[in-house]
């Protein structure tokens, strides 16, 4: 599967599992599966490679590790099949307003990211789970060798976060050798 990259316009939700049923109806394995309900979502955008398709958000039904969804056009068990593997993104427009201070952790992909002091560490490169928050891997210049930053979305390390701008700023000494080297 391709890395997620930045959308302003939407975000990635999950992944189409394999069918369920007969009659089109799929999983979709969530990335985030304390998620919001998809009950005010009216569309699904499916990517496969660089293809993109927009279909209507037909039922959705939460299950443990996502839910099982039905689409517009996608009435057999064999075009839900052909679906498999397909990432599944939605408008941003049709989630609920974020609060102030608030940002989706995707928006964060690609994103410059600076010291308190001012001093580049590098671009979003990732973002993954670790178990107990989500961390940023951040790639960027050390002289000639490449660096890369693990830094935890905590508020002992997030000190600023403009998305519109593609910027963050973080606490992070960089004589601190807990990060890992690529």
């Amino acid at each position: 599967m391709a890395r997620p990259t930045y959308d302003p316009d939407s975000l990635l939700l999950g992944i189409i599992g394999r069918p369920h049923g007969l009659d089109g109806e799929m999983t979709l394995r969530s990335h985030n599966v304390r998620g919001a309900d998809l009950g005010g979502v009216p569309e699904l955008i499916f990517e496969r490679g660089e293809a993109r398709e927009i279909r209507r958000l037909r039922t959705a039904r939460r299950r443990a590790d996502g839910w099982l969804v039905r689409v517009d056009g996608i009435d057999s068990r064999e075009l839900a099949a052909a679906l498999t593997h397909a990432t599944v993104r939605v408008r941003k427009q049709a989630l609920p307003a974020l609060g102030p201070g608030e940002f989706f952790v995707e928006e964060l992909l690609g994103c410059e990211v600076r010291t308190a002091q001012g001093d580049l560490l590098g671009v979003v490169d990732s973002i993954f789970w670790n178990g107990a928050q989500d961390v940023m891997s951040i790639v960027g210049q050390a002289g000639p060798a490449t660096r890369e930053y693990l830094i935890p979305l905590v508020p002992d390390f997030l000190q600023a976060v403009d998305t519109p701008a593609r910027q963050v700023v973080v606490a992070w000494d960089l004589d601190d050798r807990s990060d890992a080297s690529a």
